[in-house]
Parts: structure tokens; sequence; C-alpha cells
């Protein structure tokens, strides 16, 4: 029995079956006991009722079946033709079946419940998840079925094109109903939602996620296994020793996969809808997978809505607990942006704030360990260039104060041969620290400033010495700043 809240026990229905037009897609879900049982009628779209002809349309555009309609067109051109519209209903319905496989992976959704999460077993449950809902997919396609044959082909070649036309037309015809009935069946299993349109641009839609709870214990147990040999005069490649057996060590790291269904039911107002290509909603991964796997005769029949979100109601369950089940019921008051891609009144998938501010982020990480990667292939060829011209400023700079004593420069040049020392020594240094990815390249780089610029700073103290006495409290303060500088790129280097 399905278990909710006193706040978010609904008042009017008791379960979450839906009914559009003569079609009823129990759910299966009961959540309330006091509530008399009832199904919620969708307001259907008059517009969906043309969806089947307007597929046929765009299928039978694809054919290549101008060539025995043509006038004048041989026998053979007219059978050949014929195949090979065949073949394009073959390959539609196999695009048909990549579009349900990126459908289904679009609605599966992970969560680490405890213990970090264990990368291997948690793709070898997606992989079997994803198996499973295809195969409640499966293959719906009634066979195509194929007039042509010798009785046929010895007619009249006005009647061979009008057979053949009318075989295709009928064929065409059923992929375009059993394709909207496929979607409906999928429906009815819990794999698609339902959209249902109101008044003053709302509309309410529901869809259904496949939900895989992790939960890693780690290591339980360890052991090992020990086998000596009799006779050995092999010796370890690294230590010289002579191999005298063999330990072997077994780790069993255990958990759990919890495995529910989710049904997403969002009340949006100011709704949209548009084509694929005019859409500008932010999509996950996985539903810009299904978007590049619908067929371009699809494409046209397939919309993105978007509006905002004021309702949203998940409902869970275990499916696979097999002594008790649970159902949570949760109603929470949200706002934001909230699409989902539809065909007609079918829901292939939706997705809401969460999903879109989890997608920003990590478009944002991704971008910022691209520029970081940029940055640092820069640096590795900027850093011995800029490392070079720092040591021959440097030499130039000591080169001038050396004048300086012998009186043929100024103080003005040697002033600027420092600052431009100073900061090529801050370029090379934080360059050098950038291209070894250091978290703190910044603040080391300002250490090496401090360090080497009051090395050369004292140098200069001793040159000009010899022209005009200085105070000496200069060099015990450089030296100071050298000793600090050194202390503080210690503990940067630490961290």
């Amino acid at each position: 029995m399905a278990t909710v809240t006193e706040q978010d026990k609904p008042s009017d229905i008791s379960t979450l079956d839906v009914s559009v037009g003569r079609r009823r897609f129990p759910s299966r879900w009961k959540v309330s006991d006091e509530a008399p049982s009832s199904i919620l009628q969708l307001r259907e779209n008059s517009a969906d009722a043309d969806l089947p002809q307007l597929l046929g349309e765009a299928i039978w555009k694809r054919l290549p079946s101008v060539s025995f309609r043509a006038e004048g067109a041989d026998r053979a051109a007219i059978i050949e033709a014929y195949i090979q519209s065949l073949g394009e209903l073959e390959r539609c319905r196999a695009e048909v079946g990549e579009l349900l496989r990126a459908a289904c992976a679009a609605n599966i959704e992970f969560r680490q419940a405890v213990g970090e999460t264990h990368g291997t077993a948690r793709d070898e449950a997606l992989q079997k998840k994803l198996a499973e809902m295809l195969a409640q997919v499966g293959s719906q396609w009634m066979p195509i079925r194929n007039v042509a044959d010798a009785q046929l082909a010895s007619q009249a070649t006005d009647v061979l094109r009008d057979a053949f036309q009318s075989a295709l037309e009928t064929a065409v015809g059923e992929f375009a109903e059993q394709f909207f009935g496929m979607l409906a069946q999928l429906v009815d299993r819990q794999l698609f939602g339902l959209v249902e349109w109101l008044p003053n641009h709302c509309c309410r839609y529901h869809f259904f996620r496949q939900v895989l709870i992790q939960e890693n214990n780690g290591v339980v147990s360890t052991s090992w296994d020990d086998t000596y040999f009799e006779n050995s005069t092999i010796r370890d490649l690294w230590i010289g020793e002579r191999v005298v057996g063999r330990r072997s060590h077994r780790d069993v790291l255990q958990g759990k996969h919890y495995h529910r269904l989710a049904r997403h039911q969002h009340d949006v107002m100011n709704t949209v809808r548009t084509a694929v290509g005019n859409s500008r909603v932010i999509m996950p991964p996985a539903v810009v997978c299904l978007i590049k796997a619908i067929p371009d005769w699809l494409l046209p029949l397939v919309q993105v809505i978007d509006g905002e979100i004021f309702r949203e109601r998940i409902v869970e369950k275990d499916t696979r607990v097999e002594d008790w089940s649970q159902v949570t019921v949760r109603d929470e008051p949200i706002v934001g942006c909230e699409p989902g891609v539809i065909i007609g009144p079918y829901v292939l998938t939706g997705w809401g704030p969460r999903e879109v501010e989890a997608e920003l982020q990590r478009r944002e990480r991704a971008e910022e360990a691209t520029t970081s990667l940029a940055r640092v292939n820069a640096a590795r060829w900027q850093a011995p260039l800029l490392t070079a011209a720092t040591i021959l400023v440097t030499l130039v700079t000591l080169w001038l104060s050396l004048q300086a004593v012998r009186g043929h420069g100024g103080a003005s040049l040697i002033a600027l041969g420092t600052i431009t020392t100073l900061g090529l020594l801050w370029q090379s240094a934080y360059a050098r620290f950038v291209a070894r990815n250091q978290p703190s390249a910044l603040y080391l780089a300002y250490c090496n400033v401090g360090f080497f610029g009051g090395l050369l700073l004292l140098a200069e103290w001793i040159m000009v010495q010899f022209i005009a006495p200085l105070s000496w409290w200069i060099p015990f303060m450089l030296i100071g700043v050298v000793a600090l500088s050194a202390a503080i790129a210690r503990q940067f280097r630490a961290t």
C-alpha cells in the first residue's frame, strides 16, 4: 500500500490512472485508501488526430516510388522502385528503434546513497536497466506485406503501377498507425508520459524515470592465499632475491542497487512549444543524444515545450523489493524552467531546474578545465623564453651597476633595469608555476620576486656602496625580505 504524508495526501483521487479519449492508461499505483477511486480525464487536443496523416505524408516523400509513378517507366524500373520503397520503410523502422533506445537512456537516473560511486558496478547496472527497458519496448511492428510476385509482374505496366501504389499507401498508413499505437503502449508500460494542454498557455504533463540507487559498503572482507614453490631459481628483478612462492590477495567489495520507478508530474504556466531547431532550452547530455537520434522525417512532428513550473509532484516506488513496497509522494512549489520533448500528446522525456542547474555547472567545469589546459600548454613554452629573458636583463642590470661604479652610468638606467628585471621575474615565475599546474601559482610568483628581487637589490647595494655610501639597514631589510619570501613559498608548496 502506498504511504504519503498528511500534507501530500490527495483529496480527490486515490490512483494515478489517466484517460485520453477512449483509452485508459492504468498506473497501478494506489496512493490513498480514503479517497474514492477515480480516473483523471485528460483534455484532448484536436490537432493530435491529424498526426498519423502528417507522419504518413512525411514518410511518403522519402520513398523512391516516383520512378514507377512516372509515365513511360518500364517494368524493371517500377519493380525496382517498389523494392527500394520497402527497404526505405524498413530503415524508418530501424531509426524508430534508435530513437526509442535514446529516449529510454534519457529516462534513467542514477543516485549515490552510501559510500563512493563504484563505476564498474554502476555502469553494469545501468546497462542492465537499459536492456530491461528496451525489452519492454520490444518489436511491435507488423511485417510489411510484399505484393510483388511473378503473377503481378506479368501484368501491364499500368496495372503494376496501380497495384504497387495502393500497396505502398497501405504500408505507409499502417506504419503511421503502428508508430503512434506503439507510443500509447509505452505510456501504458510507464516508459513515456502524456501532456494535457489547458487554456491560457497552461499545460500539465507527466513522464517516468527509472531510478538506480547505489549503496557501496566498501571492502567487507579480505583474504589471501599463499602458494610456495618446491624448486625455484627465479629471482625478483627489483630486489634480486629468489622467488619462493606467490601470494594472492582477494578483497570482497559489496554493495546494493535499489531500483525505483519515479513518476514526475509538472504543472506549467506561460507554456511555449517550438520546433527542435528553434528551441533554446538547456538540455542535459542524455536529452541531446535523444534529439540527435530523431530521424529527419519525424523531426517536424517533434516539439520542445518550456514554461514556468509552479507545481511538481514526484511519486516513487521501489520495484526490486520482494517483501514490501513503498510509494513516496512529494509535492512542493518551485519556480524555474521545465522543458520536455513531445510528439503530439506523448512525452518522451522531461527535465527540470535541478537538471538544468547541474548541466550548467557541468558546462562551467568543462570550460574551466579547457581554459586551464590551454593556459598550462601556453605556459610550457612561455616559461623557458621568459626565464632566458630574465637572466639576460638581470645581467644587463648588473653590468649597468658596475658601469655606474666606474663612473660611466647614472642611477636612472639602474632603476629602469631593476624594474624591468622584477617584472620579468614575476612573469617567468608565474609561467613556470602554471606549467607545473601549481594551485598557488600567483602567490608563488610574488614570493619568487621577493626572493630573487631581494638578492638582486642586495647585489646592487654592494656595487653602489662604492660610489655613494648607503645606510647599513638596507641589506638587513633585504635579507629579511629574502628569508620571509622563502618561508612563505615553502608554506604554499606544502599546501
